[in-house]
């Protein structure tokens, strides 16, 4: 059994706040399945309902996680009893393998991308693999492929949705969208492309190494200049926005351009962010219920896995930086198509 250590996704402070909108990072983890500080509310050790099937939910010990569980725990309450396994960046495999042989769930929902990576492992080695939904996490179609019997819902609201958004909302052209992605990341890449098209919108894409330093980053910005976009679209990459990135080439390219900036983190449209001019987020409420359904299909068909494998969110929110939109011609007229409005500092 391997004792290979996940990334953690969100425990990046920025996606942290893309999940909050205006919130803080997600509190420390402690080591194993069970964490010794004072736990999250939907993380304190509850009483099993033994007379209910079991859920297990598998998820770092962050706030943003939170309304999702508090609301599967509403949405099934009458049928499943839901239980949370922990886990950390000290968890490995096998423990997370004997917390779930312990509770002896009927299905799983996998929290973001450290916890599919921990669950892959199991589900491989099994005959019969337990149902799972993976929900928060990011390239998820990918991720989705490495659990047999699995679903999922995309963390990521698609290109052509939201650059078909802000072209409305700022009522100018946008044939000509760019994005910069690291290397191994071309299937996604092609996927949103493919989906552009349809709204006659070109994808301009341009690869960066898997590991991106200040240089390489800025010379494919550079190069991303001479190519006359319309719109730059950002996927939730938090290798290619880290702290260092963001402050050394992001926001500069950006006050170069004065392009429309596409965004999936809130806090980059904020308005002490000369960044991002729109951000839409699936919303964690809605995630939920979502995936509330998607145990009851998997119930309903045997706890086998059937349909797409990947489902697009139901509920999104929206943000509008309205400093950058009217700096770049938006009529304040359109700003009411969107949820809500950035004017300035949090």
């Amino acid at each position: 059994m391997t004792t290979w250590r996940p990334r953690f996704w969100l425990k990046s402070k920025l996606v942290a706040l893309a999940l909050l909108g205006l919130g803080a990072a997600g509190s420390q983890v402690a080591s194993g399945c069970r964490p010794a500080s004072p736990p999250l509310t939907e993380f304190a050790p509850r009483s099993r309902r033994a007379e209910l099937p079991l859920i297990a939910v598998v998820a770092p010990e962050a706030q943003p996680v939170v309304p999702l569980v508090a609301t599967l725990r509403s949405e099934l309450a009458a049928d499943f009893d839901v239980q949370v396994i922990a886990v950390s960046r000290e968890t490995t495999t096998r423990e997370l393998g004997v917390a779930l042989a312990t509770q002896q769930p009927k299905a799983v929902v996998l929290v973001d991308n450290s916890a599919v990576q921990l669950y892959a492992p199991l589900a491989h080695e099994s005959a019969q693999p337990l149902p799972s939904v993976i929900v928060m996490s990011s390239f998820v179609e990918h991720l989705q492929q490495s659990v047999p019997n699995s679903l999922a819902i995309a963390f990521e609201t698609p290109a052509v949705t939201t650059l078909s958004d802000v072209r409305s909302i700022l009522a100018r052209p946008i044939s000509r969208a760019g994005v910069v992605y690291r290397e191994g990341f071309e299937a996604f890449v092609e996927r949103e492309r493919a989906l552009l098209l349809r709204e006659k919108i070109e994808l301009v894409a341009l690869p960066v190494p898997a590991e991106p330093n200040v240089a390489t980053l800025g010379r494919v910005l550079r190069r991303m200049e001479r190519e006359h976009v319309d719109a730059m679209w950002l996927s939730n990459d938090n290798v290619l926005l880290s702290k260092k990135l963001l402050s050394n080439t992001w926001v500069p390219f950006a006050k170069k351009t004065s392009l429309p900036i596409v965004v999936g983190v809130p806090a980059l449209v904020q308005g002490s962010v000369p960044f991002g001019t729109y951000a839409a987020v699936p919303d964690t409420v809605g995630l939920g219920v979502q995936t509330a359904d998607l145990i009851y299909a998997l119930e309903k068909a045997g706890w086998r896995a059937q349909g797409p494998g990947v489902q697009p969110p139901v509920a999104v929110k929206t943000y509008l930086n309205v400093a950058l939109a009217r700096a770049l011609g938006a009529p304040p007229e359109n700003e009411k198509r969107v949820d809500v409005l950035l004017t300035g500092a949090p």
